[in-house]
């Protein structure tokens, strides 16, 4: 676990973003997110890539079975540097709404 931040989201359907590259900018697949309701429970979103510049996106969808959810961030060892920036949650649909500060 590298960062977490609680967040107070409603149940609806969310994206968040980030962007993750080595020093020498190649896309890093070493870091990852989780959202769950218990700080060190690891829960990984599934994360799509533009496969080039380092970016990353995943829907998460939070169902209100708890009234806050932590986000976390994950780094996988590595022997490389990676540099985690640009990141981002925005609703998908309406009714689905951050009640926390945002990004870390």
């Amino acid at each position: 676990m590298i960062a977490w931040q609680m967040l107070a989201l409603g149940p609806g359907r969310y994206r968040l973003s980030w962007s993750a590259t080595t020093a020498s900018g190649v896309p890093a697949t070493a870091a990852s997110f989780s959202l769950s309701c218990r700080l060190k429970e690891r829960k990984p979103v599934a994360a799509r890539s533009d496969g080039q510049a380092g970016q990353f996106e995943a829907t998460i969808e939070p169902d209100g079975t708890c009234t806050g959810q932590h986000l976390t961030l994950w780094l996988a060892p590595s022997a490389t540097e990676v540099r985690v920036g640009n990141i981002a949650l925005h609703a998908m649909e309406k009714g689905a709404v951050a009640a926390a500060p945002f990004p870390f």
